[in-house]
């Protein structure tokens, strides 16, 4: 009995996996994007993050397991900019201008089965979390005035950040698909500017954006 009971939990566990692997696919994608930024100069006019918005760009690689969850790495670059004129403080006259580059391994769930044998499935729905490096250079204007309460930080560094969204899968053909997201970054730093404001050391810098991305599958 305990070897008949081993044999057919063997055979389940092959039917499991064998059938897990057949809906099993990689995917490479770029994108183009949007990207802005919230923090010690943007502060919640609308206006003005319209006006501060600047380009991003990436690729990524996926592994999709079973139709439904999907693991990946991207890597990415972004440019942020925000100016004090365009939100509250014109008369300061900041202005944040930082290169930043992203590797971020992350994680997808679809709420329909897509992507290998979903021929029939156009669209889906998708949730995405993850985290990962940033390499960040702000780019400090010089002839820009800093009271006592600023430590300028105007080099390039290493952070980490942590992010969650979601968006929308279109497929185009048998083996490739579009796909419209928006994410939102949280840092775990508070320098992205170029400094450090060091009466308010207990908020980090935010950025997100909207992308755009096309996607090819193998299999």
């Amino acid at each position: 009995m305990k070897k008949t009971l081993i044999i057919l939990m063997s055979v389940l566990f092959s039917f499991t996996v064998n059938g897990q692997r057949r809906f099993d696919y990689y995917d490479f994608g770029v994108y183009v994007g949007t990207m802005n930024y919230n923090g010690d100069v943007a502060t919640g006019v609308i206006s003005g993050y319209l006006s501060d918005m600047r380009p991003s760009a990436g690729a990524y690689l996926r592994t999709t397991f079973s139709s439904w969850f999907s693991l990946g790495m991207e890597g990415s670059y972004s440019f942020i900019y925000s100016a004090d004129e365009n939100h509250t403080e014109a008369e300061r006259g900041f202005e944040v201008r930082t290169h930043m580059i992203q590797l971020n391994p992350f994680i997808e769930m679809n709420f329909s089965k897509f992507g290998k044998f979903r021929r029939n499935q156009k669209y889906s729905l998708y949730v995405k979390a993850g985290g990962g490096v940033n390499f960040y250079n702000p780019d400090v204007k010089d002839e820009t005035q800093f009271s006592e309460s600023f430590v300028v930080r105007p080099n390039a560094y290493m952070g980490f950040n942590y992010f969650g969204g979601g968006g929308l899968k279109i497929r185009t053909s048998y083996r490739s698909y579009m796909n419209v997201e928006f994410l939102g970054h949280f840092t775990t730093f508070d320098d992205l500017e170029g400094w450090v404001y060091q009466s308010n050391r207990t908020s980090n810098d935010f950025y997100g954006g909207l992308r755009i991305g096309y996607n090819y599958m193998f299999y």
